[in-house]
């Protein structure tokens, strides 16, 4: 017994000892390694700003990122086959749901945007919002009330989208007067928002279950709203406020914004 206590009286010091022991070299550099992989990824993003984008030279799915506000950005371009670089084409940017990814948001069984930009002719964008996953599955789009870590973190989704716009414009011939947002929910919420900050880009917008969520709407010019909204709508109210299923209750202020409560005439 008097043995069994000795070595464990050694092993509990040993461990003690272990604790207090300095730290590897390995793990004293860490700081040093995270600066040094901090400037590397600095002079790639330089080096990728400083190179023009390589035009789309075929139709069909393309994946392109981005370095914007510190992050590495993702998004889908879906060209359609009568694409002609010599013809100037319209372009929709879609802006997936809070929780989703572009790779749903381009998934024709669910919302069949793909399809409809072959049979229409133009091309179509899907953008990822900002996750915490790798995958960049569960992401959200800061719309100013809403949502998740996208709005907590004030991330600048504005600046994302104008810079995937400047980038498109030099890899496709895009018709600067017909660029358009569409959006679901958290996306159509962002739709708004660039409606409202980039006027000067979006000829127009469309919403689906998603509303106007912005502090302060002032667009440099006039932007067409197409609204689709559920009358029994539980997390985004169709007259505005707070819903009883909604994961942020961000009391949202579409009615008082735009004139109060929708008319039977407003109601398509």
């Amino acid at each position: 017994m008097t043995s069994t206590k000795a070595l464990l009286r050694v092993f509990l010091l040993l461990i003690l000892g272990a604790g207090l022991a300095p730290l590897p070299a390995s793990a004293q550099e860490r700081p040093e390694r995270l600066r040094l992989r901090d400037w590397l990824q600095l002079r790639q993003d330089q080096a990728a700003q400083a190179a023009p984008p390589v035009p789309i030279t075929r139709p069909g799915e393309h994946r392109f990122s981005l370095r914007h506000g510190g992050l590495t950005r993702e998004y889908r371009v879906h060209v359609p086959a009568r694409y002609d670089p010599a013809t100037p084409m319209p372009m929709v940017l879609s802006f997936h749901g809070g929780g989703g990814n572009m790779d749903i948001q381009a998934d024709d069984r669910y919302y069949g945007l793909v399809s409809h930009a072959e049979q229409a002719g133009y091309v179509v964008v899907f953008p990822n919002g900002t996750s915490r996953l790798r995958s960049g599955k569960l992401a959200t789009w800061n719309a100013g009330l809403c949502c998740g870590q996208a709005r907590d973190r004030q991330i600048d989704d504005v600046g994302f989208v104008r810079a995937v716009v400047a980038d498109l414009r030099q890899r496709l011939n895009i018709d600067p007067g017909r660029i358009f947002a569409q959006g679901m929910s958290n996306g159509g919420m962002l739709s708004y928002r660039l409606a409202c900050e980039m006027a000067d880009t979006f000829k127009a917008i469309a919403s689906v279950a998603g509303t106007d969520g912005t502090p302060a709407c002032a667009p440099s010019a006039p932007v067409s709203v197409l609204h689709i909204h559920a009358l029994d709508d539980d997390r985004v109210l169709f007259n505005g406020g707070s819903g009883s299923a909604s994961d942020t209750h961000a009391d949202f202020v579409f009615g008082a914004r735009h004139g109060g409560q929708m008319g039977p005439a407003q109601r398509l």
